[in-house]
């Protein structure tokens, strides 16, 4: 009997310690890997979702993994949408994954640095349906080094 109440218990810790390590409000994540970790300006990355609520608030994520020996403390890309009704927008954003001392932004081990920006805080979609956003490199050279980027949206009441 003492086995099962601890049995029990042990099944209970681990799945809240699961539950708790999962990102809360994630609606939707994809990673996208940059191919031989060189990135050019003619290869942009596309991330398609779906949205299903225009009343929500949402956060739109991005994660930029690269070499700790990476060349810039930033650098520019052009975010491009698609919406549902075939209307497109786009941005110029420079990525900043350096600070003022030139210290890396994020975590960095001696393989890999990853940064986490913030694109785009407490916003609404105005279209439900599948939307398509590309990223793409928008400096003048290839940047070597970037092994990937990482998009997530949030649904923000279920954070």
């Amino acid at each position: 009997m003492m086995f099962k109440k601890v049995q029990f218990t042990l099944v209970i810790i681990l799945s809240s310690l699961f539950l708790l390590s999962c990102d809360k409000g994630v609606v939707y994540e994809q990673k996208v890997a940059i191919e031989g970790e060189s990135w050019n300006y003619d290869d942009p990355l596309l991330f398609e979702f779906e949205v299903k609520d225009t009343t929500e608030y949402y956060e739109l994520v991005t994660d930029i993994f690269y070499n700790p020996d990476f060349s810039y403390e930033n650098f520019y890309v052009r975010i491009a949408t698609e919406f549902p009704s075939g209307n497109k927008a786009d941005d110029v954003v420079s990525f900043q994954i350096a600070n003022k001392m030139g210290g890396w932004i994020g975590s960095c081990d001696s393989k890999e640095c990853e940064t986490e920006l913030i694109l785009q805080d407490r916003f609404r979609f105005k279209e439900i349906g599948a939307h398509k956003l590309y990223i793409e490199n928008y400096s003048r050279e290839a940047l070597s080094g970037i092994h990937a980027i990482r998009l997530k949206l949030y649904d923000t009441s279920k954070m």
